[in-house]
């Protein structure tokens, strides 16, 4: 149980860090660290409310009000660039778990169709019903 919460967390921190160089790659100045410890996390959590803001999802307009209130609003939109780019950025991780998944896919339906025909070899059927 300790270890999860542990792992939990690092990921959570890694989360952050991604936030932060994602902010300090795009033009603008980004906030510190310390800063994104604290709204990244609330930001995350925003995800899970399905209501849009100014036709944007909540997700999107939480960081960019974020961004605008932490020091960013050099540049307009900011929050909004890096919501957006958090968002290809995990369909691009998602697009290579689905191939793994269809490669594993087929490896798994290939051994499926291995151990049926053998289990369905003769001889195979008397010593099954022996044990």
């Amino acid at each position: 149980m300790v270890m999860a919460v542990v792992m939990t967390m690092f990921m959570h921190a890694l989360n952050v860090v991604a936030f932060y160089f994602m902010a300090q790659g795009l033009p603008g100045e980004a906030p510190s660290l310390a800063i994104h410890l604290f709204f990244v996390p609330l930001g995350l959590v925003s995800m899970t409310i399905p209501l849009p803001g100014e036709a944007l999802g909540a997700f999107e307009f939480i960081m960019d009000y974020f961004y605008a209130h932490a020091g960013a609003a050099n540049v307009i939109g900011q929050g909004l660039l890096i919501a957006l780019t958090y968002r290809v950025m995990r369909m691009l991780v998602a697009a290579v778990g689905v191939s793994f998944y269809l490669n594993g896919r087929r490896e798994v339906e290939q051994i499926l169709a291995d151990g049926n025909e053998a289990s369905s070899a003769p001889g195979q059927n008397a010593v099954a019903a022996s044990h």
